[in-house]
Formats: C-alpha cells, sequence, structure tokens
C-alpha cells in the first residue's frame, strides 16, 4: 500500500473513530491531547511522518499508557520506516491492541529488501499464538517468492519448526524448483498422507526419478496404474531411456504405456524410431502397421535393415497400390529374374512393363540369348527391332544384325543404322556393299552426311583405291569437313600434289590435313613436314602426331627436342620401337647408360635391336657383348653388309683375334671396294703381321689416286723405312708433313715436332757433334789419351772432341762410317794429346742402339792402331728421348756404356754412366731448358805403362748431381735440321777406386749437335 494511501486511511479512520481513539481517557487528557492528535493526523495526511511522529509523542506524554496512542506510533515508525524504533515499541504494546501490527512490521522490511528478517522479528513470530503464527509463515514466504527469492525463501523457512502441511508442500515446490531433489522426498514424507495433495504426489515421483530411485518412483507409478501420474512417471522414465540408449528401460516403459494407456502418436513415432535405431525390425514393422505406412516406407525400412527377403515379400504385396514407375524400380532392384518370371507366369498387373524390365537387364548383363527370347516371349518384336539387332551382333549373328540394321535403315532413313548397318557390312569383308548404301546416301545429300560416315566411305576407297571415282571425289570435296579426309584418300593413293592442292584450296585446317600435309613434305623437306606435325598436334593432342613429331625432330638431329616430345608420350604408352628410338637418341646424346636402360626395355629378336645393341656395347667398351650380339645378327640375317663386317673387324681387334679382324677388314673391302676407308683399314691390320702386304695395299690407294690424310702418309713412310726404302720413306715423311694442316685429327705441337724430327733422321745421313770440357780433378770419362814416359799416371781432365758420321741408310741405321778427332790434357798440360779415329760401326739390333765399331786411332805422336768398340746409348729413345717436348716439364734418363780395346798395346777402356734428371722448359721464345740430375759413373782403365809390372789397371766408382742448360734451334723451314747446343754444371764424388787421387771434382762441359 503507497504512503500516501496510508495517509489519508489514517485521516479517515481519525473522522470515523476519534471516540474510540479518546476511549478510556480522561476529559482533560483529551483536551490537551487532542490539538497534537489531530495535526499529527494533518502531518501525517500530507507524509511529513517525522513531524507527525514528534506531535504525537507530545500527545502520548498526556496519556503515555494510552494503548491506541501506541498502535498510532507503530504505525508513524512503520511509514517513516523507523523499523527499530517500531520494533522496540512493539513490544510494550499489550497483546490484545497488537493485532496485524507484526504483519505490517514484516512486509515493510520486506519492502526495504531486509529479506532474511532480523533475528528478533522471527522471535516475535515465534512468540504469536499458533493460527496466526501460521498465517505470518504463510505471508512471508509468499512475499519472498513474489520478490524472486525462492532460495532465501527456502533457506527461511527450513529454520522453522512445525511447518503446517501447506508450508512443507511449499518447502517440496521449493525444493524442486532449487534441484534439492532429495529434500522433495524428506518433505513430502513429513506430510500427513491425509493431507498430500495431487501436486505433491507428482513433485515426490519425479524426485525419485531425479535422485536415480527409479525402481520406488515406478512402484509408486504401479499403485495406480491407470492414473495420469502412473503414465506421466513412465513417459518421463522413458524419455530418460532413450537419452542414455537404455534399451531395456525404453522397452520396458513403452509395453507398461502401452499395456496400461494409449500410445500416442507421437510415442508410435519414438518406439518406431527407437525400433530402426536399434535393428528391432519385429518392433518396427509392427509400429507401421499400427501407424498405416505406406508400402515404399515399408520397403525401405526393410532395406534398412538388409532384410532382402521383407522387402521382397512387401514389394510383391505392394504390386497393385504403388505407382507402376517406382514399382518397378524397386523391383529392378530387389527382386530376381525367377521372381520377375513368376509375375509374369501369374500374369501380375505390370506384365509387360517387368518383361521390359527383364529385357534392360538382360541387355546390361550382356546376356543378349536371354534377351532375344523374352523379346519374343513378350511378343515385343516390333519395339525392340534396334535391340534384337543389337543382340544378334553380340551374339555374332552378323548377317542377321545386318539383315535388321538395314531393314532398320530403310524404314527410318537414320544415319546412326547406316552407321552400323556400313561397320557390320565392313567387319564382314563386305566393304562393296557397304560401299553401294554409303555413295547413294553421299550422292543424295553430301552436306548432310555425318562426319562419322564420311570418314568410312573415305576408309574404304583408302581399301578399295581402283573404286574412287571422279565424280565421288567432286561431291566429296564440296563437304566442308570431309576435304581434309579426301586429301588424305589422295595421299594414300600416291597423289601428293592433289591433296596438297586441294587443302591449299579449302584452306583446312585441321589435324589430319596438317598430317597429310606432313606426310606429302617428309621426303623432300623434312624440316617443313616437322612445322606441319607441330600445326597437327596444336589441333589435336594425339599420341600418334606426337610420336611422329619426334621421329621427324630426330631425323633433323634434334635429339633433345626429340627426347621432350617422346617424354611427352608417357614410357606406359611407348612401343618397344619408340624405346628403342629413345636409346639412340640418348646415344646420340652421349648418355649411353640410359641408351642402354631403353635398348633393354626394347628387347626384341629383331635385325635393328641387335644391330643398334652392337654399336652401343662397342661404344660402352663391352666387347664380349658387342661379339655375342654381333653373332646373333649375323645369324638372323645370314651375312653382313660392308658397315657391319667393319664394325665386326673393330671387335675383333678389342678382343685379341687379329687374324679374323684382318679377315673381317678384307672381307668389308671386297663388299665395297669403292670403300677406300675399308681398305685403308685393312692395310692397318696387317702392318703386324704382313707389313709388306700392308705397304702394298697402301701403295695402290695412293696409286688410285685416294685421299689420303696425313697420318696415312705418315704410315706409309714407316713402313718404307722398315722396307729399307729410304726415298720413299723420306717421300711419304715429307708428303704427311705438307698435308698436315689438312687432317682430320690434329696431330698436336709434340708429335708434329716428332715427325719432323724423324723426317731430318731420314732426310740427313751425315751426324755431327762437338764436345768440350774443363774439370777440375778426377777424370772425364770418354777420353783417349797417351800415356808414354810417365812414371805418374795422370789422367787428362780436358777434352775437345768433334765427330762426324755418315750413315748409309738412315732407315734402320745399321751401317755407319765416322771419324773423330780428340784433343785431351792435363791442368799442367792442356790439350797436349790429339787423336785421330776412323772407323765403322755397326747397330747390333734393331730395337737398341748399341753398336760394335772397328777402326783404328792414333796419336798425332804415334802409328796407326787397330781399335775395336763396343758401345750403347740406352734409353735415348721412345718417351725417354732426350730433346725438346712441348711440356712444362718432364723427366729424362740415360744410361751410356763404352769399352774400347786396342789389341796391339793390349790396352782397354770402360766407361758405365747412368743419368736421369727432371726437366723444366723454360719461358723463351726460343726452346731452351734446364734439367737436374743425378749420376752414377763406373770407368775402368787397364794401361800399357814402362814400369816393370808392365800392364796395370785401375778404376773408379763416383756419384754426382749437375745442371744442364740446353737449347734447340727452330728451323727457319720444316726440313732444316735442329741444332742443339748444351752446357753442363757437373759435381762428382769419387766413391771407390785408384784411378785418380782427387775425391770430388766440378766439370764444365758443353756440347752441340748438328
Amino acid at each position: 500500500m503507497s504512503r500516501k494511501k496510508i495517509q489519508w486511511l489514517s485521516f479517515i479512520v481519525l473522522c470515523i473513530f476519534s471516540p474510540s481513539i479518546f476511549a478510556k481517557l480522561s476529559d482533560y487528557q483529551k483536551f490537551v491531547s487532542y490539538p497534537y492528535l489531530e495535526k499529527a493526523y494533518s502531518l501525517q495526511a500530507e507524509g511529513r511522518y517525522s513531524d507527525a511522529i514528534e506531535e504525537l509523542k507530545s500527545a502520548i506524554g498526556f496519556a503515555p499508557d494510552h494503548q491506541p496512542f501506541q498502535v498510532l506510533l507503530f504505525e508513524l515508525l512503520i511509514a517513516n520506516k523507523q523499523t527499530d524504533q517500531a520494533l522496540d515499541l512493539y513490544s510494550s504494546i499489550a497483546n490484545e491492541a497488537k493485532g496485524s501490527l507484526l504483519g505490517s512490521l514484516i512486509e515493510i522490511q520486506i519492502e526495504e529488501n531486509n529479506l532474511r528478517l532480523t533475528d528478533e522479528l522471527k522471535q516475535l513470530i515465534e512468540d504469536t499464538p499458533i493460527e496466526q503464527r501460521q498465517d505470518l509463515y504463510q505471508a512471508v514466504a509468499g512475499r519472498l517468492i513474489a520478490k524472486g527469492q525462492e532460495a532465501l525463501t527456502y533457506e527461511w523457512l527450513s529454520e522453522v519448526k512445525n511447518l503446517s502441511p501447506e508450508l512443507q508442500e511449499m518447502q517440496m515446490r521449493l525444493s524442486d524448483k532449487l534441484e534439492k531433489f532429495e529434500d522433495v522426498e524428506k518433505y513430502y514424507l513429513t506430510i500427513p498422507a491425509e493431507n498430500r495433495s495431487a501436486d505433491a504426489h507428482r513433485l515426490y515421483a519425479f524426485s525419485l526419478l531425479k535422485i536415480d530411485k527409479t525402481q520406488e518412483a515406478l512402484r509408486f507409478a504401479r499403485q495406480s496404474p491407470k492414473s495420469q501420474l502412473s503414465f506421466d512417471i513412465y513417459y518421463q522414465y522413458l524419455q530418460e531411456g532413450i537419452a542414455k540408449d537404455n534399451v531395456v528401460a525404453t522397452n520396458a516403459a513403452f509395453e507398461w504405456i502401452e499395456k496400461h494407456h494409449q500410445l500416442t502418436p507421437t510415442l508410435l513415432e519414438q518406439r518406431f524410431e527407437q525400433a530402426v535405431k536399434f535393428k528391432d525390425r519385429n518392433v518396427a514393422f509392427a509400429m507401421m502397421s499400427q501407424r498405416n505406412d505406406n508400402c515404399q516406407k515399408r520397403i525401405e525400412v526393410a532395406l534398412s535393415f538388409d532384410w532382402q527377403s521383407k522387402a521382397q515379400q512387401e514389394l510383391i504385396i505392394c504390386q497393385n497400390t504403388m505407382q507402376e514407375s517406382l514399382w518397378l524400380t524397386y523391383a529392378d532392384t530387389l527382386l530376381s529374374e525367377q521372381q520377375l518370371n513368376e509375375l509374369i507366369a501369374n500374369k501380375a498387373r505390370y506384365s509387360t512393363s517387368i518383361s521390359k524390365l527383364l529385357i534392360d537387364r538382360h541387355i546390361a548383363q550382356e546376356q543378349y540369348q536371354q534377351a532375344v527370347d523374352e523379346i519374343k516371349r513378350a511378343k515385343l518384336t516390333t519395339s525392340y527391332n534396334e535391340t534384337l539387332a543389337l543382340s544378334h551382333e553380340k551374339l555374332g549373328q552378323l548377317e542377321l544384325a545386318t539383315e535388321q540394321f538395314i531393314a532398320l535403315y530403310k524404314s527410318t532413313n537414320s544415319d546412326k543404322y547406316l552407321d552400323k548397318s556400313s561397320f557390320l557390312l565392313v567387319e564382314q569383308n563386305k566393304s562393296l556393299d557397304a560401299l553401294v548404301l554409303l555413295e547413294k546416301r553421299l550422292i543424295a545429300d553430301p552436306k548432310g552426311m555425318p562426319k562419322d560416315l564420311v570418314e568410312r566411305i573415305v576408309q574404304i576407297y583408302q581399301q578399295q583405291p581402283n573404286k574412287l571415282t571422279s565424280p565421288v571425289i567432286n561431291v566429296l570435296v564440296r563437304i566442308s569437313h570431309a576435304q581434309d579426309t579426301t586429301a588424305e584418300v589422295l595421299r594414300l593413293n600416291g597423289h601428293c600434289e592433289k591433296a596438297i592442292s586441294l587443302l591449299n584450296k579449302s584452306d583446312a585446317a585441321t589435324a589430319l590435313s596438317w598430317t597429310t600435309r606432313a606426310l606429302c613434305t617428309a621426303e623432300n623437306n623434312p624440316e617443313l613436314a616437322l612445322q606441319y606435325w607441330q600445326e597437327a598436334y596444336e589441333r589435336s593432342k594425339s599420341q600418334d602426331t606426337l610420336r611422329a613429331m619426334a621421329y621427324a625432330q630426330g631425323n633433323l638431329g634434334n635429339s633433345a627436342a626429340a627426347l621432350k616430345s617422346l617424354d611427352g608420350l608417357g614410357e606406359q604408352s611407348w612401343t618397344k620401337a619408340d624405346a628403342l628410338y629413345a636409346a639412340q637418341l640418348h646415344y646420340q646424346q652421349q648418355s649411353y647408360q640410359k641408351a642402354e636402360n631403353y635398348w633393354l626395355f626394347a628387347k626384341s629378336a629383331t635385325d635393328t635391336w641387335l644391330d643398334f645393341g652392337v654399336d652401343l656395347a662397342i661404344q660402352q667398351q663391352n666387347f664380349s657383348q658387342a661379339q655375342s650380339l654381333s653373332a646373333q645378327l649375323l645369324e638372323l640375317n645370314g651375312q653382313f653388309n660392308a658397315q657391319q663386317w667393319a664394325r665386326q673387324a673393330l671387335i675383333y681387334q678389342q678382343t685379341e683375334q687379329n687374324d679374323k679382324a684382318v679377315r673381317a677388314w678384307q672381307i668389308a673391302t671386297e663388299v665395297a671396294p669403292e670403300e677406300d676407308v675399308y681398305r685403308l683399314s685393312w692395310a692397318y691390320s696387317l702392318i703386324g703381321s704382313q707389313p709388306e702386304k700392308a705397304y702394298q695395299i697402301l701403295r695402290e690407294l695412293t696409286d688410285n689416286a685416294a685421299e689420303l690424310d696425313s697420318s696415312v702418309w705418315e704410315q706409309l713412310g714407316y713402313l718404307a723405312a722398315e722396307n729399307n726404302q729410304q726415298d720413299a720413306a723420306v717421300s711419304y715423311i715429307k708428303k704427311s708433313i705438307e698435308t698436315e694442316d689438312q687432317s682430320i685429327l690434329a696431330r698436336g705441337q709434340q708429335l708434329s715436332w716428332d715427325l719432323h724430327q724423324y723426317y731430318r733422321d731420314l732426310s740427313q745421313n751425315w751426324h755431327f757433334t762437338a764436345s768440350f770440357s774443363q774439370g777440375s780433378g778426377a777424370i772425364l770419362g770418354e777420353v783417349f789419351f797417351e800415356n808414354i814416359d810417365n812414371e805418374v799416371f795422370s789422367p787428362p781432365t780436358n777434352n775437345l772432341s768433334s765427330r762426324a758420321e755418315y750413315f748409309f741408310n738412315t732407315t734402320n741405321k745399321s751401317w755407319s762410317a765416322y771419324a773423330q778427332l780428340s784433343g785431351n790434357g792435363t791442368d799442367n798440360n792442356p790439350l797436349s794429346d790429339w787423336s785421330q779415329e776412323l772407323g765403322v760401326s755397326y747397330r747390333i739390333f734393331d730395337r737398341y742402339n748399341i753398336k760394335a765399331s772397328l777402326g783404328a786411332q792414333r796419336f798425332f805422336s804415334g802409328e796407326w792402331e787397330t781399335i775395336t768398340r763396343l758401345n750403347g746409348d740406352l734409353f735415348n729413345q721412345g718417351k725417354w728421348r732426350q730433346g725438346w717436348r712441348f711440356a712444362d716439364s718432364w723427366w729424362q734418363r740415360q744410361f751410356y756404356f763404352d769399352l774400347l780395346l786396342l789389341p796391339e798395346s793390349d790396352q782397354l777402356l770402360g766407361l758405365g754412366r747412368f743419368d736421369i734428371g727432371y726437366v723444366d722448359a723454360l719461358s723463351t721464345s726460343s726452346k731452351q731448358t734446364i734439367m737436374y740430375y743425378g749420376l752414377a759413373q763406373y770407368d775402368i782403365r787397364k794401361l800399357q805403362q814402362d814400369t816393370p809390372d808392365g800392364q796395370t789397371t785401375y778404376t773408379q766408382s763416383s756419384l754426382g748431381l749437375g745442371a744442364k742448360w740446353s737449347l734447340f734451334t727452330t728451323p727457319e723451314l720444316v726440313y732444316d735440321r735442329v741444332h742443339s747446343y748444351n752446357l753442363a754444371l757437373e759435381w762428382r764424388l769419387t766413391v771407390s777406386g785408384d784411378l785418380t787421387n782427387d775425391n770430388s771434382s766440378v766439370f764444365l762441359i758443353g756440347t752441340y749437335q748438328y
């Protein structure tokens, strides 16, 4: 109630009940208190409660014990929200006068949101009479609940003792709302049975379900199975079972409700869904019966259970109620051929459609004979003419099928039947019959003829070129999409010019047109043909076109592009020919391992495969495999061409079958006598075994004016030299030098130098050398000296000599005549001994430079004396030959020995010396070298002296180090001789011997050679 209303109510009460409020007051008390009381009421009416309280307190001062004044003051305190003062005043008011004052106090506390109330106020409620107390509790609870304070209400009532049944039921509702389900049961059980309402029963039963006392709840429900509460309990039990997938609980709930009540449409739907979910097909179909579900639904559910037999049963039952198309759809999936035949036999409603279904099934399963039988049984021949024709075709009954397709074509004029008819005729090798049909169609409507039919007639003309006539060509060229195929026919018939002309006039740019152009130009213009292949491939990514591009690129030498095109095919699409071609392309790129991999992939017993395998094996130095493959190739073909015999000769040479190699080269020459290269190779193969024959063959080549390489002239020179034909050898070597710059393979600086040197050795019979040496002790080595009347043996340390030698034949240098002039001396008497020597030499071995000499020698002061000599200059040949080399540095070695015997005086001079050194070529414009070398030398001297003992033998062993500078003149002309100058500084250490008393010595040695 609002304050304003309270004020007006108080004023009205004052007016109406003023006699009662003044009751029991004396006249004086009434007189003196009335003004204050009146003013208090007036202030109360204005809402000025504080002022009203003060005025009323003044009135109470004249009548302190007057209860009406106390009650009025309590009301004013309440209105002014002075709760504590009101509470204090309440205790002083007599019980009979309190009335509903406590209720007002509680109301104002609740309105002020002091919802928990004070303990003192609670105690005041407890002090009220029992009847009033329950009303107060009821009022407080109602007000709190209205404020939305259910939890506070529940807590407040929980502290109250001896609640009434109504308040206990209120606590049940609050417990349920606050989800204190155990307390619901507690309060329910405290309510006397006779005071429990239906709502209490419901709350109690559902709380049992919520605190997992399900069986107690169900027992409670079974007390009155037909009641709505029993239904509700089992309904809730059912929903919980469904939520938890508790099949047992769910089924029990469904059965109870169905027994004692009735399944609602919703429950029917739920039970059906549960049955489907848990694969209970019997319950599911029972529910569908109650729901009167249609046939389609029953079939679908049966299929969801994989209950094939039930689905078939339902479908058969439903054949008279389901829509035909829907029933046939299910029948095609569910019913077996036997079941369908039984339905037809029983004259089912859709028998004709069932027959069609069977026919389609037979066709799909390629049971063409059954399809034919069913068409005939169902008398559907007219509507299944095309199917019959197709079936007869599939059954191999081509003549019957062809007749039927021709009949269909004649009755319909449909090009698709002409397509089938002509195709079957071609298949039966009746191309001319097909041509009759196709030509009639072509002439009747050339532009309207489908492209595939045009292609077929063209294909027939390709096979039967003599049937292609000018009128047909004139018709074909008018068909825009047939001009490329017509051009291809012309090409196949050998009319490339006409084909190209037609394509140029028609501006045809299809893949086939470019292919025709490419094939027509491939032989005469391969570059242009490749462009055409590329144009064709741009328009149709055909593997055949890409393959043709690859081969064209390879034939033009572009192996990389060819391999890329082949890769575009994908190796899984390669033929063996493609793999072999890829191997050949990789061979050209020197990728021999890849070439071998593809060659193995293309393995076959063809001559092409074997022939390439031989080349590949030779390139990989696998000559045993090359021999094996070559033998297979010869066995396959029975013969070799000249090139293959030449290759076989190479195999024999590499496998050291020299006789066979010679024979193979001879056969290659006989097979292709015009090929000088085979004759040349034959000659080379004979050099080791039959040099005379080789020489003869090579000379025949020169006589036949064959163009010979510089290396061949060189070889002729060697052979002529070997046959001791000096002039011829010189001529051939000169020819080789003159043609050197035209050689296929450059000889190189070093080999060229060596060849020039060989020419000089051949062309020059005279050789001249000169040397000088100056020592500081020991002995020089190769020197003559006269030791006459010398009591003390003193070998020379100085030397100056020159030698001229003439070779009678420079090709072998076996015989030569020489003359030598030498001067020897000591430090005390330089060049005191001059000697002359004349003689002849013979080279004992062809391979080794060892000579035996016979001559005469004399000192100027003496007589001529016979001399015999054996000397050798070993290692000074081949890669160890002394001289200039075109290299930064190299090793050089030499072993020289000389034995000199003078029989008349019985003197013997001997020398053995080994040199090894490292040579550096100097970076100068002229050819100069520095050699750092070591030496080991042994000397022996058996001399005739004028002593009592007669002859004395001296020996000496020495080790030494030295450095030698050399200069080689570069000839102005290639035929000029090379002059070489050498200057060496040499140190020797005497290891043992008595030839000299010096332990070590140093020598300066110079030589000149021409």
